[in-house]
């Protein structure tokens, strides 16, 4: 849904400032005009402005062009949604297009992969709105003192992001009358190399918001606890609340 959202975002941008055709590729056209980056660079079009645009390093995990490879995406843009490249000829009308490739900046106020908040605070996932069904931003938040495998309570809605948690945890499998749960790891490094500790995986519940560090199972074997069921979610087959 990001995506698309975010490709309509950039048709009305590329209209709006006189911009000419637009595609989106998977960084294999090329420019009909010199390349304006060095050697190395990699031309960035701002997504809040599609005229504007500026040089990037070229990650060597891109080789010789930028992609939709995750590894790429991430060390390119930090995100994982992928517009790809777009052609814009907003400097000179009847000018030949430029290519140049698109980072979604899709997270809030912070990125919950990168952390990027005060030394006294956590970036959580969120959903600004009460009454959501799932996160759609990153905020910081203050964290608290109970420890992952700790017993904590939710504190506000369901998606606010903020519970009794340490940092780097977030309150699970939490009863909507008591507010209580269990304290879990949230996934460090990035959304396509996580990371969790040993005898746990990473299960993307959304790769820009959030992913959980919870027991694999096999659903042959029965080896989830009472209450749970093993279930797929994404890639992954993790013990979930039944």
């Amino acid at each position: 849904m990001r995506l698309a959202a975010s490709v309509v975002v950039l048709n009305t941008l590329i209209l709006a400032c006189g911009c000419g055709s637009q595609a989106v590729g998977d960084g294999s056209e090329t420019s009909s005009q010199d390349d304006p980056c060095g050697p190395g660079e990699v031309l960035v079009l701002e997504v809040t402005d599609v005229c504007g645009s500026y040089c990037a390093p070229l990650p060597t995990s891109c080789g010789d062009a930028a992609s939709c490879d995750p590894a790429c995406q991430w060390d390119l843009c930090k995100t994982v949604d992928c517009v790809g490249e777009v052609s814009r000829d907003c400097d000179s009308p009847g000018s030949d297009p430029v290519f140049g490739w698109v980072c979604v900046q899709g997270f809030g106020s912070c990125n919950p992969w990168l952390g990027e908040c005060p030394d006294d605070e956590q970036c959580v996932p969120y959903a600004p709105s009460p009454t959501a069904d799932g996160w759609t931003s990153a905020r910081c938040a203050p964290p608290q003192t109970d420890n992952i495998g700790e017993p904590c309570t939710r504190l506000g809605a369901v998606f606010e992001g903020l519970d009794t948690c340490e940092g780097g945890a977030v309150c699970w499998d939490v009863d909507p009358d008591s507010k209580l749960g269990l304290c879990i790891p949230l996934c460090s490094g990035a959304p396509h190399d996580p990371i969790c500790p040993s005898g746990s995986q990473c299960v993307l519940a959304d790769p820009m918001w959030a992913g959980f560090c919870l027991p694999p199972c096999d659903p042959q074997a029965s080896d989830c606890t009472t209450g749970y069921a093993c279930t797929q979610v994404g890639d992954a087959l993790a013990c979930m609340p039944a």
